[in-house]
């Protein structure tokens, strides 16, 4: 069963900004932050189910992950301030994303056999 995403305006808040880049078509939205010298660009397919991160530090790629088969995004908070959860089944292994854009640029990839 596939699960909701958060919308366009959740997600606008979450980050600060209105996307960067939009194709309604294929349910693409592209999310662009930058704090001191880290930047991040968070890329949202809803189509495609898919999920990337792609950090920058000094302008200079330094980590891009992208998953498909996203099957969950949640917008959530805890007491160090609000996060994006993505989550995905991928064989016998749930694979997490975390982000954080205040008051730290911040991604946590991570993977679990089950």
């Amino acid at each position: 069963m596939q699960k909701e995403f958060p919308t366009l305006d959740q997600l606008a808040e979450f980050f600060g900004e209105c996307p960067s880049d939009l194709i309604p078509d294929e349910g693409l939205s592209v999310y662009r932050v930058a704090a001191a010298s880290v930047g991040l660009t968070v890329s949202v397919g809803e189509v495609g189910r898919s999920f990337q991160t792609n950090l920058y530090v000094s302008d200079v790629l330094v980590s891009s992950v992208v998953f498909e088969g996203l099957e969950e995004l949640l917008l959530l908070g805890d007491k160090t301030g609000s996060f994006l959860r993505a989550t995905f089944s991928v064989g016998n292994a749930e694979i997490k994303c975390v982000v954080r854009v205040r008051p730290d640029i911040r991604i946590e990839w991570s993977g679990i056999s089950s």
